[in-house]
Formats: C-alpha cells, structure tokens, sequence
C-alpha cells in the first residue's frame, strides 16, 4: 500500500503542537523543514515558518488525521494542508544514499559507520546522523573541517568546540592530533551524542564536554564555532577572553553577505584572514591579537 504524504506551514510557535497532534493520528513520521530559503539548521525554532510533512500508512488515514485536527489549535483554524502520494522504495536504502565518505583536506575522511572508504589513506572519522547538527554534508560543517585539516598547529593544541552539536568538529581536532577539546553546548542532548561519537571513534580520553556556564576562565589555543550571525556577534568578547595570545579562532554559520556585520564584532580584538566561501555561506578565520 503506497505511503501519503501531509504536508503543511505553520508558524514557529504552533509546530511543537501540530507535529505532537499528527503523531497522536496516526503519523509514522513528522519531518520538520524551513519553509523558505532561509539558513537551514537543526532548530525549527529558528524558522519563523516551519514546513510540516508527515507520512501516513496511506491516504484515507492522510486525510481523516487533517480533518480531525482542523481548528483544535486555540491560534486560529487548521493551516492549509495538501496531500501527496509517496512512491514505494526502499526508504532506508534512499536516506542512506545521500550519505557518503567525504575526504577534507586531503587527509580526513568523515563517513556513516555503513560506508566505509576502503584502501583511501587519511584519518578516519565516523558520525552517523542523530538527534544534533553535524554530519560534515552542509557547507558549514565542511567548511570548518575543511579548515581544520589544512591548518597547521593543530597537533598538541588545546582547543575548544562551542555549539558542538553532534561533536564532529571537536572529534575531527582529535583525530587531527590536539591534545584537549571541550566540547561545549547549550543542549544536554547534543553532548551526549557527542560523548557518544567519541566513544565510536575511541576518542573519550581527551574529550570533555560541558554546558557554557560551566567552562570558566580556561584558556585554549583554539575554538571552533559553527553557529549563527547573532550568537558569534554576541560571543565574540567571551571567545576573545578564552583565548590565549595568538589564540586561533574559527567561526561559520553565517551567508556571505553577513561577512561584514560578524568581522566587525571581531576586528577590535582579532587579526582576520579574507573569509573562505562555499556557495553562499562563509568561514572566518582570526588570530588573537
């Protein structure tokens, strides 16, 4: 029987409901998506319009669940909704597909535990996807480990990942040859994913994960942070406090055009280098001064 497919847009505020009340309905997944061209992370919270698909067993269950739910939400009416067939295919086999070894640098591979590159040289890396951002597919994530395996002086550093998401940044700096990463995030989930990444890779030793409050006054060599325009905007005096004199630092998450609003938050405290671009997203990279 052909799978069906719900799909909907509704504001950030009410996704949280309507994704609870589609599974209530029968939904066997809910697959929160940017309705727009905005960044896209993670966070559905950071869309201020969130696309809503759901897949049903098959259309007559598609349907009864939208009808049953029009007007519960106290906002307003039930948002226009539209149903699709889905093809039969092995969809495990499809959502495996589009994951593959990727190599950066020359000499770090980055692949799902099920693709395995065989006979490459180079380090290896093993992140499978989950419940936090990084897999090493969306240019940010790349962007960064693209950095981190040109960069020199990353052996025997002391470094820190700040919104670590799924740790692959600060697991690639391991296995690239520092001494210490912190990995740090405001998300008690993503550093247990982290933790265990590490442990998939053998990489515990030297990891140490914490919440921002909790990371004191510390000192690294390096920080790495893939996040958001406003977050980096905001962090910058503390990033410039947590590193040492020519401290490196490491930031993507923005779209080139931001570029300039995030190197001037930076430029007081910070030698900058021309930043790196993928497309339209960005990578600055500065010394400490």
């Amino acid at each position: 029987m052909a799978l069906a497919r719900l799909t909907l847009t509704a504001p950030a505020d009410e996704v949280e409901a309507l994704a609870a009340l589609l599974e209530a309905h029968g939904a066997g997944s809910v697959a929160l998506l940017a309705a727009s061209e905005e960044p896209v992370f993670d966070d559905p919270g950071l869309w201020a319009e969130t696309r809503i698909e759901a897949l049903f067993e098959d259309q007559g269950r598609a349907e009864a669940a939208a009808e049953s739910l029009a007007g519960v939400l106290a906002a307003g009416p039930f948002p226009d909704w539209e149903l699709s067939p889905v093809p039969e295919r092995d969809w495990a086999v499809v959502w495996k597909e589009g994951l593959v070894p990727r190599c950066f640098g020359g000499r770090l591979w980055v692949h799902p535990s099920w693709s395995v590159p065989d006979d490459a040289p180079g380090l290896r890396l093993v992140i499978d996807p989950g419940m936090a951002f990084g897999t090493g597919q969306h240019p940010t994530t790349a962007l960064c480990l693209e950095w981190l395996a040109l960069a020199g002086g990353i052996t025997d550093c002391e470094a820190l990942d700040y919104g670590c998401g799924s740790g692959i940044l600060a697991l690639a700096a391991l296995r690239l040859g520092a001494r210490r990463v912190l990995a740090v995030d405001c998300d008690e989930k993503a550093l247990a994913v982290t933790r265990e990444n590490a442990a998939n890779n053998g990489l515990t030793a030297c990891l140490v994960t914490a919440l921002p409050q909790d990371i004191g006054a510390r000192r690294v060599d390096l920080i790495v942070a893939n996040l958001l325009l406003q977050p980096l905007v905001d962090l910058a005096p503390r990033f410039a406090d947590l590193l040492g004199c020519d401290g490196r630092l490491v930031i993507s998450g923005i779209l080139a055009e931001q570029v300039p609003i995030c190197a001037a938050a930076y430029q007081g405290s910070f030698s900058l280098a021309p930043a790196v671009l993928s497309g339209e997203w960005a990578l600055l990279s500065a010394t400490r001064r």
